[in-house]
């Protein structure tokens, strides 16, 4: 399945929420019930304000999410990635796969799918 994108997104793999959220995915999915997307692999967050983007990547951050990594001496996304409206990750990320419309994306090796609004 692929989740649609909106104005900024916030992707993290469910993999990585149920290992590293405490109370993994059930305790996610009670905390973030109105304000995420999820297919078979991904949770979505979405957001109009970059600044409740940016708290929900400092909230990661304190749970111990390994939000930003190094590759070849560059940034890029690690435990989360976030996409602006126009299809664009805003620091490289090898995991998500962007939907060649740039309006969807989903978790890179899997099949996209029906796509969830």
């Amino acid at each position: 399945m692929a989740i649609s994108l909106g104005f900024i997104n916030l992707f993290v793999p469910l993999r990585v929420i149920d290992r590293k959220y405490p109370g993994g995915w059930a305790q996610f999915q009670q905390d973030y019930a109105d304000g995420a997307v999820f297919d078979d692999h991904l949770v979505r967050y979405c957001s109009g304000n970059p600044n409740d983007i940016e708290a929900m990547i400092d909230t990661l951050d304190a749970l111990g999410f390994e939000t930003i990594a190094e590759s070849d001496g560059q940034p890029c996304w690690q435990d989360c990635c976030v996409v602006d409206h126009f299809g664009r990750t805003t620091l490289p990320c090898g995991w998500l796969q962007l939907a060649r419309d740039y309006r969807n994306a989903f978790l890179k090796g899997t099949e996209p799918g029906a796509v969830i609004d």
